[in-house]
Parts: C-alpha cells; structure tokens; sequence
C-alpha cells in the first residue's frame, strides 16, 4: 500500500468518523477525545511528510 492509499483510506475513515459523530451526537469521552487526537495526529503525519 502506497503513501497515496494511505491518505485515501484514512480520509474515507475520517469521513466516516465525522458523520458517525454528528448522525449519534456522541457526547465527548475519553474515548472520542482520544480517537480525535489520534485522527489529528494521522492527519497532520500523512500530509505533512
């Protein structure tokens, strides 16, 4: 899998995240605090290598 896939396929992840977020409205945990640092992270590695 190439770099290009990589950020294809995370972004589609994020996509997905984002409107999962707003169609259950879930409340901010731990959980989704960590899975939003942790997509800010991916985000911020893939595009800015």
């Amino acid at each position: 899998m190439d770099a290009h896939q990589v950020k294809k396929k995370g972004h589609r992840t994020l996509v997905h995240y984002m409107s999962d977020q707003k169609k259950n409205l879930i409340p901010t945990t731990k959980k989704t605090k960590f899975l939003a640092q942790m997509m800010d992270t991916y985000l911020h590695v893939c595009f800015y290598m």
